[in-house]
């Protein structure tokens, strides 16, 4: 990535350098956060609405606001995808419950600014948009493109929904899948049936003269799309296999779930290529209902993370080289993050009717969610809970060079989720933000 040059020769004050990503809660707050990054526009109703962030620097999370009179808070805002300045956002306008009665959404693109930030509400009728079918395309012109890609129920067949903001329209087209990957290099087995067709579970921007967008399966492949070509068509990339996932049950496998809580993806355009994780975690049932989530206790060995690079793009699986592998057991922490996640519970938790404390290792933690660092750098974050859905989480950045670090560590917040929740979003808005301006601006509830 491109890095902005200074506006004189003065050294900047500590602190006010923009960081080269941040990491958003993908759950915003319904509430008011006025400073430079506030932009404003009306929902379909024609209702004012003000969208706002508050940034810090990774692995803290940071928080977009939103408040309208006319949004229902029984849903809360949340963000679906970000790309360079651009973020896509998911508002729900209907009344009553969060039930499926009770969704109706209106959508919006957010373009960072450091003078004007601007908001726009999308044009209806549009379809469903979804964190793991939508995503933004900026392109040179100075317009951004939203593409979806939503399965038709027809193996290998899909629909392609596109809205260019230059002319405000939405256009669909069907699309199948060009050479569909049929022959993987193992036979799959039993269990592992997940692994037989397409299922989109994060969406990438490539970019490149024909806007290349990638809709990624994360246990299988990623189809590409140029969305801006005459006649866009999709051509299947095999991704790395979870061959030891595979290997489960005297070679039977196990029931593969949401990928996205064992693997993540990304594009580094400063490098020209996709960076891969994959979360490997040693861990056992416990024959007993845990007390605070209600839930089967899972106790946990140890985790290993894996990253790949490919610079190729192409149909073979040979491009995809391994990079590093760290093992929890192994990782370096410095002493004073040691100190840290100690002092807030994270790596001891009390044993029952004593004063003595359990010490809990970091190879011990339940961990979810990899995301490899978008600005380039060989890191990875994730989540770690105290235990199996433990609705207190952490975002841990480990340093994947020689061996393994633990780099830093934030409490994330109280989140409850079920399996398919991804509670964070990688983003470079804050290339595009003013350092001098968002560092303490006053927030307050939503009236």
């Amino acid at each position: 990535m491109s890095t902005t040059k200074a506006s004189s020769s003065r050294r900047p004050r500590r602190g006010s350098r923009r960081p080269a990503n941040v990491l958003f809660n993908t759950e915003a707050v319904v509430g008011i956060h006025n400073s430079s990054t506030t932009a404003e526009d009306r929902t379909r109703n024609g209702k004012a609405i003000q969208v706002s962030f508050c940034l810090k620097r990774p692995p803290q999370p940071s928080t977009l606001y939103v408040y309208s009179s006319d949004l229902n808070r029984s849903l809360p805002p949340e963000i679906l995808y970000s790309v360079d300045d651009l973020l896509l956002l998911r508002v729900n306008m209907g009344s009553g419950p969060c039930d499926s009665r009770g969704k109706d959404y209106d959508y919006f693109v957010y373009r960072a600014d450091s003078t004007r930030p601007s908001l726009e509400l999308l044009r209806r009728p549009h379809p469903h948009l979804s964190s793991s079918s939508a995503g933004l395309l900026p392109r040179p012109d100075g317009h951004y493109t939203v593409a979806a890609l939503n399965f038709t129920g027809t193996v290998h067949q899909f629909e392609l929904h596109l809205f260019h903001s230059d002319t405000s329209t939405w256009i669909s087209r069907m699309l199948s899948v060009d050479a569909p990957l049929e022959d993987f290099p193992v036979k799959i087995p039993r269990n592992c049936g997940r692994l037989v067709h397409h299922h989109t579970t994060t969406v990438i921007t490539i970019g490149g003269e024909g806007g290349t967008m990638g809709w990624v399966d994360l246990w299988r492949e990623i189809l590409l799309c140029d969305v801006l070509v005459g006649q866009p068509s999709l051509r299947s990339m095999p991704i790395p296999l979870p061959l030891v996932e595979m290997s489960y049950n005297n070679g039977w496998g196990f029931e593969l779930g949401n990928p996205a809580q064992r693997r993540g993806i990304a594009f580094i355009r400063g490098k020209g290529c996709l960076r891969f994780v994959h979360l490997e975690s040693t861990e056992e049932c416990v024959p007993e209902i845990d007390d605070e989530t209600g839930l089967t206790s899972i106790r946990v060995d140890d985790w290993a993370l894996t990253t790949w690079s490919n610079k190729e793009m192409s149909s073979s699986l040979e491009d995809w080289h391994k990079e590093s592998v760290v093992k929890a057991s192994s990782i370096a922490i410095d002493p004073a993050i040691s100190q840290v996640l100690e002092d807030t519970g994270l790596l001891r938790r009390p044993r029952e009717n004593e004063a003595a404390t359990e010490w809990q290792n970091l190879q011990n933690l339940s961990m979810c969610q990899p995301s490899p660092c978008i600005s380039g750098e060989d890191v990875v974050y994730l989540v770690a809970r105290e235990k199996f859905l433990h609705p207190k989480a952490w975002i841990l950045s480990v340093d994947m060079k020689n061996g393994g670090r633990l780099q830093s560590a934030a409490y994330f917040g109280i989140r409850r989720y079920c399996g398919l929740d991804v509670i964070y979003c990688p983003s470079r808005i804050s290339k595009y933000m003013n350092p001098a301006k968002y560092g303490n601006p006053a927030t307050s509830p939503g009236n």
